[in-house]
């Protein structure tokens, strides 16, 4: 601010701090947030403005015109002087380039905005987003329900990246994003959770009753089952011994048991490798 003092050639007393909202320049005003800070708008990495070496400077290699009505910073931009800065552009920055960029930001009227009104846009955003989720996660199946969840993100990203290069305003990114994705998480989690433990009661209750193909259909599709059942078009098999009750009274017990052992393991998985039930076997003598 001093450097800027100089460079437009104004008094002490045409400098006015308003504590909390920025620092009158004479006719520029740079906007501070709540506690004074200036949050810097960094242009790009190291070289983003003219750098020249000051032995060059010494021996006059530069046209008369280079430094004419210009502000100057004289400091160190060698890596090895330890005066560097990290920046979200660039790892390494020497600190007479973000002195520069701060001035710069002064001079433009670009420096970013971040104030407490700005957390109520935050705290909308993270509602917003999190009713979306919680409500598409609740209806959608998880492979539709994950797509949306990373659509969604990554277009508050996009959103959030526009609104600070172009309106120069600062929102939060992480918070917002941990909503999306912890309650898409939490969601997916409940309804896994839930819908196993009914597949399990469903698989329970019906195991000893239908097939097990029948079983996995309804414990997978529990919306399925309605009172009155389901009229469909079915095959039913009545499979009889002809003359059992003759021949069997000439057969010891033993045979005879080997006999319809044989008979219904053959006729059983003949039923089965069709996705058929049994539904009993009976003998009547």
């Amino acid at each position: 601010m001093q450097a800027l003092r100089l460079y437009f050639g104004l008094a002490l007393e045409e400098v006015q701090v308003r504590f909390g909202v920025g620092i009158q320049l004479g006719a520029l005003f740079v906007p501070t947030d709540e506690a004074m800070r200036l949050l810097i708008n960094y242009y790009g990495p190291v070289g983003t403005f003219p750098i020249y070496s000051f032995v060059d400077v010494l021996h006059n290699r530069f046209p008369e015109a280079t430094f004419r009505d210009t502000m100057v910073l004289i400091g160190a931009a060698a890596t090895g002087l330890g005066d560097t800065r990290v920046t979200p552009i660039s790892m390494v920055l020497p600190g007479i380039e973000r002195h520069a960029t701060v001035i710069a930001n002064a001079l433009r009227g670009d420096a970013l905005q971040r104030r407490d009104t700005t957390a109520l846009l935050d705290l909308g955003a993270m509602a917003v987003l999190g009713f979306v989720i919680g409500w598409l996660g609740s209806v959608l199946p998880w492979s539709w329900g994950m797509l949306v969840t990373f659509i969604l993100g990554a277009g508050y990203a996009v959103l959030n990246g526009f609104v600070v290069a172009w309106g120069g305003l600062w929102g939060n990114l992480l918070f917002p994003l941990l909503t999306v994705v912890g309650n898409y998480g939490a969601i997916t989690s409940y309804k896994f959770l839930t819908e196993a433990r009914q597949r399990r009661m469903l698989r329970r209750a019906f195991q000893h009753y239908l097939h097990p193909t029948v079983v996995e259909q309804v414990s997978q599709h529990p919306e399925r089952l309605a009172l009155g059942g389901e009229k469909r078009e079915l095959t039913v098999l009545f499979s009889d011994i002809r003359g059992f009750s003759t021949f069997s009274e000439h057969l010891v017990p033993e045979v005879l048991v080997q006999l319809l052992n044989e008979y219904f393991n053959a006729m059983t998985q003949a039923v089965v490798a069709d996705d058929g039930l049994v539904d009993k076997y009976t003998t009547n003598r």
